[in-house]
């Protein structure tokens, strides 16, 4: 009932690295598999979307996932995958975010199947202004938005293609579906724990990380 679209295409600028930063070590695995294997554990169909020259990295995992190639885009490759997906329920996850928990994703499960869209996300901790007028914006209504987020594959399907039609770009999922079928979305609280591993110092610290994990 549930397809996951795994986006594993990005590229390494910001993490200064040759390879994909998806693909690097960390720990006994590297860093896709963490949340792959946690997707496959929860019997969910899982679609990767890679770059054409990286299949090679899933070649254990072949007869258990689908693979797509992604865009020039992440709004792109996420299309491609909706597009690949089965199942009338969609979550989309990236793939630099190991740390994504059993229970948040039960969670997000739950209520797509209830019928809300769902969000993850993680409270501020920081004081956060606006710019102009410059002002201390209250943390008790702002979080910060995470993967994976979820709706149907027929709203996520309709919702891309207008953008297409309409050359226009959102910076994550959520936004892109209410956008133009606007409806109930649920926030579902994870933890710090959730980052993306997008810098080398994000990288740094994941290697700590699990070293006491």
């Amino acid at each position: 009932m549930i397809s996951v679209i795994l986006l594993m295409a990005g590229s390494a600028t910001r993490m200064k690295s040759k390879e994909n930063k998806v693909f690097l070590s960390l720990g006994k695995k590297r860093i896709f598999e963490y949340s792959l294997d946690l997707f496959l554990e929860l019997g969910l169909e899982v679609i990767c979307v890679i770059r054409k020259d990286e299949a090679k990295y899933l070649k254990k995992y072949a007869s258990s996932i689908h693979l797509v190639e992604g865009g020039a885009t992440r709004q792109e490759s996420v299309y491609h995958g909706i597009l690949a997906a089965t199942q009338p329920l969609v979550l989309i996850h990236d793939a630099a975010r190991p740390w994504i928990e059993k229970k948040v994703i039960e969670s997000c499960i739950s209520s797509l199947k209830n019928g809300r869209r769902v969000l993850v996300g993680c409270p501020c901790v920081d004081t956060v202004y606006q710019k102009e007028p410059l002002e201390v914006l209250s943390r008790e209504n702002l979080f910060q938005a995470q993967t994976p987020q979820g709706a149907s594959r027929e709203d996520f399907l309709y919702a891309h293609q207008k953008a297409i039609a309409e050359h226009t770009f959102f910076t994550d999922d959520i936004s892109l579906v209410n956008h133009y079928l606007p409806k109930e979305t649920e926030v579902i609280l994870a933890s710090e724990k959730n980052f993306k591993i997008t810098t080398p110092m994000d990288y740094i610290l994941a290697k700590e990380m699990i070293k006491h994990d």
